[in-house]
């Protein structure tokens, strides 16, 4: 089993007193065969949730991504004595990256139209574990800290 553990950085870029908070489901890719040709793919949702005591005010963030066990363009899950390489994507196609420079970051917006009522955006992003790595039995773990700046 292979599982990643997301964590979140909320850190606001301006003196507004909204308040808002990240959560993510976190991803699994679930029982890896090493002897398939084909990558293990799977996905994750993050939240971005917003309120404030001001109606009509309007909010912009993005989410980057740490590069975890590995670097941003190889990411590792690790175990005792093996690693599995792998990465986050922003896109479907599995052609952009996440991570924490412009292009690789997660961007979105919001209006808060109603005093003290939250709004929330949700994201997909997705992940893809590499096929025909060599592997022995156990569970690999990664951790990404997602930083949210808005």
């Amino acid at each position: 089993m292979v599982i990643l553990l997301l964590l979140f950085c909320v850190t606001p870029s301006w003196g507004l007193q909204a308040t808002c908070s990240a959560s993510t489901s976190g991803i699994n890719f679930g029982i890896y065969d090493n002897t398939s040709a084909l990558p293990t793919n799977t996905s994750g949702t993050v939240s971005v949730t917003c309120q404030a005591p001001i109606a009509g005010l309007l909010i912009s963030y993005s989410v980057s991504f740490s590069a975890g066990n590995g670097t941003i363009p190889q990411r590792k899950l690790n175990n005792a004595s093996s690693q599995l390489n792998y990465n986050l994507y922003r896109d479907s196609g599995y052609s952009v990256i996440l991570g924490n420079t412009s292009g690789q970051l997660i961007t979105g917006g919001m209006l808060l139209t109603l005093l003290n009522i939250p709004v929330t955006n949700n994201h997909t992003y997705y992940a893809r574990l590499q096929p025909s790595q060599p592997a022995i039995p156990g569970t690999y773990s990664d951790t990404i800290t997602m930083t949210v700046t808005f």
